[in-house]
């Protein structure tokens, strides 16, 4: 299961590239219900890099598909370019996924709107 450190300050004045704030993910349903994010706490400031390491299985790729807007938030706050996913709609979604990308050999974030 996926668990982050405490987030760490923006210290520029512009917005959050990726804010997320107590997300949790779970898949399946009654006893085959399994969680594989855990209160997770991330901040991303534009044209910072991170990397994502962990075990198989710990919540690595959940975390991606929910940041890439493939996904619904289930639990928490994610706000990627300023959008709030948490309520979104499939369509408000799709939006989203036409102004970012994920680049899945170095698995990096992408705005089409400069940075």
């Amino acid at each position: 299961m996926l668990s982050t450190s405490p987030p760490r300050r923006s210290l520029a004045s512009e917005p959050l590239a990726i804010a997320v704030a107590g997300l949790s993910h779970w898949y399946g349903t009654g006893s085959t219900r399994r969680q594989v994010l855990q209160q997770v706490e991330l901040q991303v400031a534009p044209g910072e890099v991170v990397l994502l390491t962990g075990p198989s299985g710990c919540g690595k790729t959940t975390l991606l598909t929910l940041v890439g807007a493939l996904r619904q938030v289930q639990e928490g706050s994610l706000a990627v370019l300023g959008q709030q996913l948490q309520g979104a709609s499939r369509a408000s979604r799709q939006r989203l996924r036409r102004s970012i990308g994920i680049d899945r050999k170095s698995t990096r974030l992408n705005s089409s709107h400069g940075s």
